[in-house]
C-alpha cells in the first residue's frame, strides 16, 4: 500500500512529539482512574485491562503513521 499523504520533516517531528507525550500519559491516567478509587495498586486485572486497551491503540497508531500521517496530524491539531 502506498502512502496517501506526505509530510515535511518538521510536521512529522511535531506530530511524533504530540503522540509520545499523549501515549506516555495514557496508561498512567487510565491506571490511576481505576486504582485510586480502589485504594490499592494490587490489582493485576487493571494492568491487563490497560494493556488490552493500549496495545490495539498503538497498532492503529503505527498503521496511520505509516500510511496516512496527515490524518493523525489533522486529529492532533483539532484537540490542541
Amino acid at each position: 500500500m502506498e502512502k496517501k499523504s506526505e509530510m515535511t520533516p518538521q510536521e512529522m517531528k511535531s506530530l511524533l512529539n504530540k503522540i509520545i507525550v499523549r501515549f506516555s500519559l495514557l496508561p498512567i491516567v487510565l491506571g490511576l482512574l481505576v486504582l485510586l478509587p480502589a485504594g490499592t495498586f494490587n490489582f493485576w486485572q487493571v494492568y491487563v485491562y490497560v494493556g488490552i486497551l493500549v496495545l490495539p491503540m498503538i497498532c492503529v497508531l503505527f498503521y496511520f503513521l505509516r500510511f496516512d500521517p496527515r490524518f493523525l496530524l489533522t486529529c492532533a491539531s483539532r484537540q490542541t
